[in-house]
């Protein structure tokens, strides 16, 4: 079975069954997925790959309403339905709608990416919305938020650590509660998407944050100060500092110490470091203070995650 084969099969196996959680094959690069599908029907997955060689996957999706967020590297992808490509950068999350057509998406060579992914039922998600909004507002809202992007705030980081346990839902009130993580993510991420169209920065000023953004993404382990920052980008620390927490929900400072210990919790996951590796690795030179940043932000310290 060749690599893009194996891993169309992978993609599909993944929206097809219950609980899943596997390696990627050694022939396409490492990384793990898993994904847990709820009595409701709602799938939740979480993807952490790197490829040792360019990889393309397609394949048919349904007709839900998907929550994406990106974690890692930046993706773009297509719909067979659509004229135009989708796209999320690092720490950005969107909203689409399933149509039932093919996707198609390439992930480069080397790169870390890594993905939570929602898939809530259509009939499920428009009979929970109706609770709240009046049958046509559903679909106009729906609608209107396909393809949304918008910042992963501090508010949405923190619930979806629940993204890196799935294995342990396995009895009903596990669940349970999995079910009412969904239902508070949507509506954050339906407010949030709404929000940030309303409330977006200038597009100079925007584009400025996001380039910050883009270094930081590239250079987080050894990331040049505020002021700093400023300086090469030539404005004022406290104008930086406040049009990104505008932007991406978060102070800059703790942006960088979030893509620090994130990359070492997907490090850990790959069970091939020790602790002072990772910790090395992500820009610590202190192992104990890396461990205590990191129970602080996971709740388990490096050695038992």
């Amino acid at each position: 079975m060749n690599a893009k084969k194996a891993l169309s099969e992978l993609y599909q196996l993944t929206r097809t069954a219950p609980a899943l959680t596997v390696q990627l094959p050694s022939e396409l690069g490492c990384g793990n997925i898993s994904c847990l599908t709820t009595t409701n029907g709602i799938s939740l997955s979480n993807w952490s790959m790197c490829y040792e060689r360019e990889a393309q996957v397609s394949g048919k999706v349904g007709g839900d309403l998907r929550l994406l967020f990106c974690l890692g590297e930046g993706v773009v992808w297509h719909s067979c339905n659509h004229n135009h490509a989708f796209r999320l950068d690092p720490w950005e999350a969107c909203l689409c709608l399933g149509d039932g057509s093919d996707e198609a998406m390439c992930y480069g060579a080397g790169a870390q990416f890594a993905f939570h992914a929602i898939n809530i039922p259509r009939s499920y998600a428009v009979s929970l919305l109706s609770q709240y909004f009046s049958e046509t507002d559903v679909a106009e809202i729906t609608q209107e938020l396909n393809g949304r992007r918008f910042p992963i705030s501090r508010e949405l980081r923190a619930m979806l650590g629940t993204f890196h346990h799935l294995s342990d839902i396995t009895d009903r009130f596990a669940m349970m509660r999995a079910e009412g993580v969904v239902h508070e993510l949507l509506a954050i991420c339906m407010r949030d998407a709404m929000g940030e169209h309303q409330n977006r920065l200038r597009p100079d000023d925007a584009e400025l944050v996001r380039a910050v953004k883009e270094r930081i993404d590239r250079e987080y382990t050894s990331a040049p100060s505020i002021s700093t920052l400023a300086h090469d980008y030539g404005v004022s620390p406290s104008k930086l500092t406040g049009d990104f927490k505008k932007q991406y929900g978060m102070p800059l400072h703790a942006y960088i110490i979030e893509c620090r210990l994130c990359e070492a919790a997907r490090l850990l996951r790959t069970g091939m470091y020790t602790v002072g590796e990772v910790a090395e690795t992500v820009g610590y030179v202190k192992a104990g203070q890396f461990s205590e940043a990191f129970r602080r932000r996971f709740g388990v310290l490096p050695r038992e995650y």
